[in-house]
């Protein structure tokens, strides 16, 4: 088994400090909501567009139509690059506890 060393450590230590903000940055310019896909009957999938606090007020979120693809596309981006950054916080804590 190889063994890790402490300047491989470091090194994706920093290279994880500097994808963090740039994560964070691309996040807060992202548009505001989640993106929902539902396959309905085997068919093509449904994009719904939710808002925080929709929920509350009794909305179910807003279908979003082929032409809103790029939405769409923003929307799943988003998604993708919240769930990286949790996992680079979570290396890097594991990083610095090693």
């Amino acid at each position: 088994m190889d063994r890790v060393s402490r300047f491989e450590l470091e090194q994706e230590r920093d290279s994880l400090a500097k994808l963090m903000p740039k994560l964070e940055k691309e996040i807060a310019k992202a548009p505001e909501g989640s993106l929902v896909t539902l396959k309905a009957r085997g068919r093509y999938p449904q994009y719904y567009h939710y808002i925080e606090g929709d929920r509350e007020k009794g909305k179910n979120g807003r279908y979003l139509t082929k032409k809103e693809n790029k939405l769409v596309q923003r929307l799943a981006q988003k998604q993708y690059e919240i769930e990286v950054l949790e996992c680079a916080k979570k290396r890097a804590k594991a990083i610095d506890v090693f």
